[in-house]
């Protein structure tokens, strides 16, 4: 570990596999102008929005299996322009509703 005495950025001298709390490199610091960090910032930003919609995806159809394994097969998505924003179940008198449990088919099963 480094003592008090060792001048910041300095390597310490430690064996190799040894876990440290600094990060060690044998290239000096690189120092960017605020326009750089900037970008940089906006770079990272975009890199972490790049999975957004698969993501979305996802929680979707883990959201749906749930209300699958609740025994709620036939859902109807419920959209917001061109977002969907949570399921609907559908009324009675559609065959399958609410207590329409007997004109639903027998075939029905959870994968």
């Amino acid at each position: 570990m480094a003592d008090k005495d060792t001048p910041a950025g300095a390597i310490p001298d430690v064996p190799p596999g040894t876990l440290a709390a600094v990060e060690v490199s044998y290239k000096p610091a690189l120092d960017f102008t605020e326009q750089e960090k900037q970008a940089l910032k906006k770079l990272v930003t975009k890199l972490a929005e790049r999975d957004l919609p698969a993501w979305r995806e996802e929680i979707i159809r883990v959201w749906e299996k749930r209300l699958f394994d609740r025994s709620c097969q036939h859902l109807i998505p419920e959209m917001r322009g061109d977002r969907q924003i949570g399921w609907q179940l559908p009324g009675a008198g559609t065959g399958y509703g609410q207590g329409d449990q007997e004109q639903r088919s027998i075939f029905e099963t959870n994968i």
